[in-house]
């Protein structure tokens, strides 16, 4: 199940930036001008409809890269029913 979470948060963020994440290494949101505050709402949007869970807001803010979003998904995937996919 981790394979296919971290799988969708990476189609969402290529998605809506409109990349290749096998030909970019965007490391953190600094490294890519497309990752914009508006851009980083509707990655969140997406990964929630997508997985049926809501994102905790307090987390969501400080995310700076795709591992950091990869990780605050997968454990709120974690948290239980209600939560995950």
């Amino acid at each position: 199940m981790t394979e296919a979470i971290s799988d969708t948060v990476k189609k969402c963020v290529q998605r809506v930036l409109q990349i290749d994440l096998g030909t970019v290494d965007i490391g953190g949101r600094e490294n890519l001008d497309a990752w914009d505050s508006l851009a980083h709402m509707e990655i969140i949007l997406r990964i929630e409809e997508s997985l049926n869970i809501v994102l905790p807001e307090d987390k969501v803010a400080y995310i700076d890269s795709l591992d950091e979003l990869i990780q605050v998904v997968k454990s709120t995937c974690d948290m239980g029913p209600g939560n995950g996919i």
